[in-house]
Order: C-alpha cells, then sequence, then structure tokens
C-alpha cells in the first residue's frame, strides 16, 4: 500500500518508473482534497503486463513537488 498525506487541494499523479526513469505504470491521475490518501500496485505494467522482480521508483508529484521512494517487487 502506497501512502501520503497532502497539505491542501491539489493535482496528483504516482507513479512507478524502472531503473532507467522509464514510466511503466500510472497508478493516481487528477485532483485530490488534502489529507491521507492511499493507492496500491498490482505488479503490472501500463500495458497489462506483469512487471519482473525487481527495484522500481515511485513517484508522487503533487502541485509541482515530487517525491520519489524505492520499491523492491519480489515475485
Amino acid at each position: 500500500v502506497i501512502t501520503w498525506d497532502l497539505p491542501e487541494d491539489g493535482t496528483v499523479e504516482v507513479s512507478i518508473h524502472d531503473t532507467r526513469g522509464r514510466r511503466i505504470r500510472t497508478l493516481v491521475s487528477g485532483y485530490r482534497d488534502a489529507g491521507p490518501g492511499e493507492t496500491s500496485w498490482d505488479g503490472l505494467l501500463d500495458n497489462g503486463a506483469t512487471a519482473p522482480s525487481g527495484i522500481y521508483h515511485l513517484r508522487l508529484e503533487w502541485n509541482g513537488q515530487i517525491d520519489s521512494r524505492k520499491l523492491t517487487l519480489v515475485r
């Protein structure tokens, strides 16, 4: 589960990127109210294929601010 807490309302995008920086999945895209939020990644790519085990980067962009976290997917 991926969680965040927005200090104010705004446009949010949560995406998964491979180690080369390519976006492989968009989880959330749109306006969200201030406060806590959450989503999850099912290990699939945007095209529906299964992502292989490995290291990925979660990118949370909110009103021009960017937060990045490292994820490990183990199959």
